[in-house]
């Protein structure tokens, strides 16, 4: 089945069995319903779930540019100052790393 949107043909990844493409707000509507049902009375974008994916990888290590290849980011600079965020249990990582490579010296500061 051709999926033509203005005028231009697309060949979309998330199609219904029978080829037609799913519009995105299905999912939006779906993700609402779902935070409802969990109780989840917070403003979370179904678009949020592209953010944490990002952060998660970085938390575990995965490079900067294995993420914006799996995002489809044609810049990194996108993937790296919108996508990815640090999180505390990141610093704290960071300050052990960086603590075990100097020698193991005492700390000065402690992170909550």
């Amino acid at each position: 089945m051709k999926n033509v949107y203005n005028g231009k043909e697309y060949d979309f990844i998330m199609t219904w069995e029978n080829g037609k493409h799913i519009h995105p707000l299905y999912y939006t509507q779906r993700f609402n319903k779902l935070l409802k049902q969990l109780n989840i009375n917070r403003k979370i974008r179904f678009h949020d779930l592209r953010h944490t994916n990002a952060t998660l990888l970085l938390s575990q290590g995965v490079d900067f540019k294995v993420i914006q290849t799996r995002l489809g980011h044609s810049d990194i600079n996108t993937t790296l100052n919108i996508y990815s965020h640090v999180d505390i249990e990141m610093q704290k990582k960071a300050t052990e790393k960086l603590t075990n490579l100097l020698g193991g010296g005492k700390r000065v500061a402690k992170l909550k």
